[in-house]
């Protein structure tokens, strides 16, 4: 029965510290991007990947933004 009840705890502590790590991981996620000012948006930060990954649809979505605030005022 001890050994038994040893394991249990052990297999409890295991479960325990990988839930520390993941979360831990998770928090520390966004850290791990770069980030630019983003073109054409005052004060605006992004992440740089994502601007390098498709800057001409990032320039698409900025201007279809502008028109669509200046229709909506």
């Amino acid at each position: 029965m001890g050994s038994n009840r040893s394991t249990q705890n052990e297999m409890k502590n295991k479960e325990s510290s990988n839930s520390y790590a993941k979360a831990a991981k998770v928090a520390t996620w966004p850290a791990d991007k770069k980030t630019m000012k983003a073109p054409g948006r005052e004060s605006t930060r992004m992440y740089r990947n994502d601007f390098e990954d498709n800057p001409k649809r990032y320039f698409q979505k900025l201007r279809h933004d502008d028109q669509k605030r200046k229709h909506s005022t």
